[in-house]
């Protein structure tokens, strides 16, 4: 949906010229709750549509730090962070005791939103020159987490993106030699943490109240520690909105999956039928 147009599809919807039965939300990211795409899907919403995610409940989902706080409190591994709710130009973002909490290296992102694309790794002291020079805006929050992981890509680093789609769970590792993730299948090197991912990913979707998201996690591949950190929480957007990379960051399977899920979501929405309970893991058949 462009953004232009927006004004006057609610007026078409208000006026109902327009009928919509499921609307999947790729764009309205939660930053600005008054934003136009957000009023679109509260529109639609009003008028019987079903929309994925609700648009009412981005406060809590669209606010990363406030989700990882929740995921912490029932027993999830997160890193440490901190959330700065206003740095200023010119000013040290940090305290020297969040400093030392964080360690030397940090990454950093918005702490509202669901802007993946938006992330910053560093080491040593964060600058709000640093901060300025890519993009974030003083007053608009900053999510600060602890970086305790070899550099993205390196081979022992394992991480892994994984959609739930109301109840089917997606597990993709990245693969260093593609630079790409790929659904996770039964010769994967990453396969020994699938009853990890699926758990952590239920009890996600459990604690938010999410049926339709992408989370990530991170691990070092070459330790006895067998515990993830989970790196990005449930983000509503599912990685489908605009500036996404398709095979880079959805893999092709994936959208296959999505697009299949959402017609028997809305096939069911239509006939006032429900999903079936419990979890199913969908795998690769690659060998």
């Amino acid at each position: 949906v462009l953004r232009a147009d927006t004004a006057r599809i609610r007026r078409r919807v208000s006026e109902n010229q327009l009928k919509c039965g499921l609307f999947l939300n790729t764009q309205a990211d939660g930053s600005s709750l008054d934003s136009p795409l957000m009023l679109l899907n509260r529109s639609l919403k009003a008028s019987g549509c079903y929309v994925v995610e609700d648009p009412d409940d981005a406060p809590i989902y669209a606010n990363r730090g406030l989700q990882l706080d929740y995921l912490e409190r029932a027993g999830l591994p997160v890193p440490q962070r901190c959330v700065i709710q206003d740095w200023k130009p010119n000013k040290p973002v940090l305290t020297p005791s969040q400093h030392a909490q964080l360690g030397g290296s940090w990454f950093a992102q918005p702490a509202i939103g669901m802007d993946c694309g938006k992330t910053l790794f560093g080491t040593g002291k964060l600058s709000s020159r640093i901060l300025a020079r890519h993009g974030f805006k003083p007053r608009r929050g900053l999510l600060v987490y602890r970086n305790y992981l070899p550099p993205f890509g390196e081979p022992s680093q394992i991480r892994f993106r994984v959609w739930y789609f109301f109840g089917h769970i997606v597990p993709c590792e990245y693969v260093n030699e593609r630079s790409m993730y790929e659904l996770l299948g039964k010769n994967s090197a990453g396969m020994d943490r699938l009853p990890q991912l699926v758990k952590m990913v239920h009890e996600i979707a459990q604690i938010t109240g999410l049926d339709w998201f992408v989370t990530e996690f991170m691990g070092a591949a070459l330790t006895d520690d067998r515990d993830l950190q989970i790196v990005e929480p449930a983000n509503a957007l599912g990685h489908f909105g605009p500036g996404v990379r398709a095979l880079p960051e959805v893999p092709a399977e994936v959208t296959c999956i999505a697009a299949q899920r959402l017609v028997e979501v809305a096939w069911c929405h239509s006939r006032h039928l429900a999903l079936a309970d419990g979890i199913t893991a969908r795998l690769g058949r690659h060998a």
